[in-house]
């Protein structure tokens, strides 16, 4: 369905019908070494709320009124609680972000599903250790909610991280059941060695275009 228009304050959860409980995304586990990158937010995983500014990810739990909720964002479909969200308010927030990844083994798949609520919208980033990106979808602009975002990355020779960052517009972002479904390298293991000479390596580019990774309706 079309993305609802609502212009409540996102200020006010129960305005736009998200009678849910939140508490804050913990940070990344001690024994993270031994978790998933996949991530329905019901235990720990390698996903963390990333950024030190005023508006974090917060685990959310409970229903949405229904009505509300479609006047919101223009869908009957709800997350599964838990879910995260992040308000925001106009100014910079935080990224949703794993933690370093030493390197990954050939091409990943990693999908997810998403609520953009108000004038909130969403990026997927390739980022260094650091944090300084070096390869981003762009804004997705998807006016389908909810949305399915499903992306190829090509394999990655070097640590990285995935970040997903806001627009930083009022709004409201809620994301559920993230899945990177990949090989990665363990610590204590090299990262992979770069291309032989004269054979070309098959670099870091995110594949596809904006419109085979922008939301989808989920059937």
């Amino acid at each position: 369905m079309e993305r609802g228009t609502s212009q409540n304050s996102p200020n006010n959860l129960v305005a736009l019908g998200l009678f849910v409980t939140t508490s804050d995304l913990p940070p990344y586990p001690a024994n993270r070494e031994y978790l998933s990158y996949d991530c329905s937010f019901d235990s720990d995983c390698r996903w963390a709320s990333v950024g030190g500014t005023m508006d974090h990810w917060r685990i959310a739990r409970g229903e949405p009124d229904s009505l509300l909720w479609l006047a919101a964002t223009g869908t009957m479909q709800l997350p599964r609680e838990p879910f995260v969200l992040i308000e925001q308010r106009g100014n910079p927030v935080d990224a949703l972000m794993t933690d370093e990844i030493r390197c990954q083994k050939g091409s990943a798949d990693l999908s997810f599903i998403y609520w953009a609520i108000g004038s909130a919208d969403l990026e997927i980033c390739l980022t260094d250790v650091n944090g300084e990106r070096f390869n981003c979808t762009g804004m997705l602009g998807s006016s389908v909610m909810p949305g399915k975002v499903f992306l190829k990355i090509p394999e990655i020779q070097k640590p990285f991280r995935v970040m997903i960052s806001s627009n930083n517009l009022p709004g409201v972002l809620i994301i559920d059941d993230i899945r990177y479904d990949a090989s990665t390298c363990r610590r204590g293991t090299p990262p992979l060695p770069p291309p032989a000479p004269g054979v070309r390596g098959r670099g870091i580019d995110i594949y596809g275009t904006l419109s085979e990774i922008t939301a989808l309706p989920v059937k």
